[in-house]
């Protein structure tokens, strides 16, 4: 497929269309100055299969006809905050006919793109929009610019026609940038921030919403659950987790399913470990054969890393020809293409297939097991993981090993997973500890990501690159040398500002 763009975005949800015509003015009001206004309509046909597989995967699949042209984009589905960073791909379209169904996806790179990600390429109609538009660039006061849009959007979902208005502020500004005006705009004006996109927005109204993720963490349990059963529904909710975030990791588009499979992998083996001594022999043994996803998942996710930083204002304030910024870009984007197929070769090998219809056998077996009362256990080893994260904390100084650091995140990454599951039981100081654990993670966590820039950059900087794009990978490593002793430091002042006592339950 063609180069991604980024669409960062944020979306307010006007009470009724009446309030489009005063949004112009309420802008100027907080200081934002407007160009000249212009309008225009627009029809979206947006694709999925039957069961939105495409949706399941985080992507949206739409045709838009306006005026005599017919544009099919592909763009990442997914909004997890008030800012949201959405990537699309678009290719014209020719000889469209949107009445007949199944269709197969229309755009030839679009379809060669699904094809390699094991979708399905026959579609149909999930939604119809007809929108009227009126956009304006602005600048606002900070001095950044954007395009705020304002939309009347009537829709038919099947035989159901709904109508709504909405205003979306789109622009390549800095993130905080953007949340501070969306703050500003919350503050003073009678609008409700909205996360959803428009096809979200008019399958809800409508009665027949899209598919959501299940619950990340499982539902509370009672301080007499046994063990097994404790596990039997930990084990269950995560394993929901994970399948849910199957077919957008295979597909590779959205990076957040692939660092919510991980997460999920990573929360079952914290509780196969603190639960494992007091259920029968071999009972989370299917755990372990997760640990091959796990690399593989985390190779791609160590690039996604990567990309993600060459985005952010510190490697784009250096001054540098595009070509050679777009050479570099490209080779990591290549890099990335050919991890993700190896870890779609083992999400789609046989034994992995045999893994997911045995999960749920196993845990259901879970249920006749005899164990002792899980909330004394889970306790003890809240306790053991608390001890060794604060030993391995004594050994750290100001100028330790990045290495080091590592070996503390990984230590509280244990801890924190193992004071979850005893926060399910209602314990408030396991709620207590976690927000004391939470910043000190942050930290570490950004010096770890730090650590997997320079590794990658470094292996770039191996390989046969010359001119401007070398000048620049020099660059980027000098910079992330810099960023990396800033974060170490950031790292070392909270973990000694934090209180190993607070984290006793």
């Amino acid at each position: 497929m063609n180069a991604a763009r980024l669409e960062r975005e944020a979306r307010f949800a006007l009470p009724d269309p009446t309030a489009l015509a005063a949004a112009a003015v309420r802008l100027q009001e907080l200081g934002v100055r407007l160009g000249r206004a212009r309008s225009y309509s627009y029809e979206d046909v947006y694709l999925d299969t039957r069961d939105l597989r495409l949706w399941r995967a985080g992507l949206g699949l739409r045709v838009r006809r306006e005026g005599g042209r017919t544009v099919a984009t592909l763009k990442t589905g997914r909004v997890a905050s008030n800012v949201a960073d959405r990537f699309e791909w678009s290719e014209p379209v020719r000889d469209w006919r949107g009445d007949a169904a199944p269709i197969v996806v229309p755009a030839g790179s679009l379809r060669r793109g699904l094809r390699e990600a094991g979708l399905d390429l026959r579609v149909q109609p999930i939604a119809r929009l007809r929108v009227r538009r009126t956009v304006w660039p602005t600048r606002w006061p900070e001095g950044w610019t954007a395009r705020v849009y304002t939309d009347h959007v009537l829709a038919r979902v099947g035989r159901r026609r709904v109508e709504f208005a909405e205003l979306e502020i789109e622009s390549t500004a800095d993130r905080e940038a953007i949340g501070r005006a969306v703050a500003a705009i919350h503050a003073c004006l009678p609008w409700r921030l909205v996360r959803l996109s428009k096809l979200e927005r008019a399958r809800a109204m409508a009665g027949r919403p899209v598919p959501t993720p299940p619950p990340k963490l499982p539902p509370a349990l009672h301080a007499s659950v046994s063990v097994a059963e404790a596990a039997r529904h930990i084990f269950t909710a995560y394993w929901a987790q994970y399948t849910w975030n199957l077919p957008g990791a295979m597909a590779g588009f959205d990076p957040e399913f692939l660092h919510d499979l991980r997460v999920a992998i990573r929360r079952m083996r914290a509780a196969a470990s603190a639960l494992d001594s007091a259920l029968p022999a071999g009972a989370t043994e299917w755990v372990r054969e997760l640990r091959p996803v796990a690399r593989a998942a985390g190779h791609v996710r160590d690039l996604d890393i990567v990309l993600a930083w060459t985005i952010e204002p510190a490697a784009r304030e250096i001054t540098v020809a595009p070509a050679a910024r777009g050479a570099l870009v490209r080779r990591l984007a290549a890099e990335r293409r050919r991890r993700l197929r190896a870890l779609r070769r083992r999400l789609s090998c046989p034994a992995h297939g045999r893994l997911c219809r045995a999960v749920p056998r196993r845990l259901r077996e879970l249920a006749d097991a005899d164990s002792p009362a899980a909330l004394k256990t889970l306790l003890e080893r809240v306790e053991e993981a608390r001890v060794s994260a604060r030993a391995t904390a004594r050994t750290i100084d100001r100028d330790s090993p990045i290495e080091h650091f590592h070996e503390l995140r990984i230590r509280c990454k244990v801890l924190r997973y193992r004071l979850e599951l005893v926060r399910l039981f209602g314990t408030e100081r396991a709620r207590h500890a976690i927000a004391h654990l939470v910043t000190l993670q942050d930290e570490l966590g950004r010096l770890q990501d730090l650590a997997t820039i320079r590794t990658e950059l470094a292996e770039l900087r191996g390989r046969t690159i010359r001119g401007a794009s070398a000048q620049l990978l020099d660059a980027w490593y000098a910079r992330l040398e810099r960023q990396m002793d800033e974060a170490r430091q950031r790292a070392w002042t909270r973990l000694k500002k934090l209180k190993w006592r607070e984290l006793r339950v």
